[in-house]
């Protein structure tokens, strides 16, 4: 048996966790290069793929979404 079975679906709309966040403030950070986008060798070459960019929306529809650029490289100020 799997140690993660007891956890709610995160996919189930009843187990899901916006039930349980409703009336909640909500926060939702995500890396962009790897997670919003496919990984890349260079970060200012990744790009979010149209799917993800609506799913970004649909999110937006139910917290506030905001942007907080930082950079892997050292060379980008």
């Amino acid at each position: 048996m799997s140690q993660h079975s007891s956890l709610p679906s995160a996919l189930d709309p009843q187990q899901g966790a916006l039930p349980r966040l409703r009336g909640q403030r909500l926060a939702v950070f995500l890396d962009y290069d790897g997670t919003l986008t496919p990984i890349v060798a260079r970060p200012e070459l990744a790009a979010m793929p149209a799917a993800m960019r609506e799913t970004v929306r649909s999110l937006a529809m139910h917290c506030p979404v905001g942007a907080f650029p930082f950079s892997r490289s050292p060379y980008v100020t």
